[in-house]
């Protein structure tokens, strides 16, 4: 009995193998988002660490003026980092919203092959089972035509 064969198995594959990369191209974007923001949050305790100890050194005695000046130029040092950091992190995330609506296009890509692969399959069932039906319906009327010139 024949067996069923998809036309488009190649193409099929191929959709797979985009679906696949696309999400990781995905993961891969998300990644470097989670990265940059774990950046941001370091440096933003690492701020607020620099004002615990301007606070510290302001209660001591006497000027410490230098100290307060490293403090200060560090703060200024780590506000200039984390605007830079949000907007890369802001262009990263442009980059993954992208790159989720392609996936989402490769998965719809994907689905359109999988449900033509489903429908031929049911068409080829269909067509062999009306064969099968076919073939069994002739059989049995030869046997009839056989059994009646049998009989007379």
């Amino acid at each position: 009995m024949k067996k069923h064969r998809f036309r488009m198995e190649s193409y099929l594959k191929i959709k797979e193998f985009e679906e696949k990369l696309s999400w990781t191209e995905v993961l891969a974007q998300m990644n470097r988002v989670t990265t940059i923001v774990q950046k941001i949050t370091q440096l933003k305790n690492q701020q607020k660490t620099i004002r615990k100890n301007i606070s510290m050194i302001g209660q001591n005695q006497g000027p410490q003026i230098y100290e307060l000046s490293l403090a200060g130029e560090s703060i200024e040092g780590t506000k200039v980092k984390i605007e830079s950091l949000l907007l890369e992190q802001r262009n990263e995330e442009k980059i993954l919203e992208r790159l989720r609506l392609k996936h989402i296009e490769s998965k719809k890509d994907l689905k359109t092959i999988e449900k033509l692969k489903e429908n031929d399959l049911r068409n080829f069932k269909i067509d062999r089972d009306k064969k099968d039906l076919k073939t069994t319906s002739e059989l049995a009327l030869q046997m009839h035509n056989r059994e009646k010139a049998e009989n007379e």
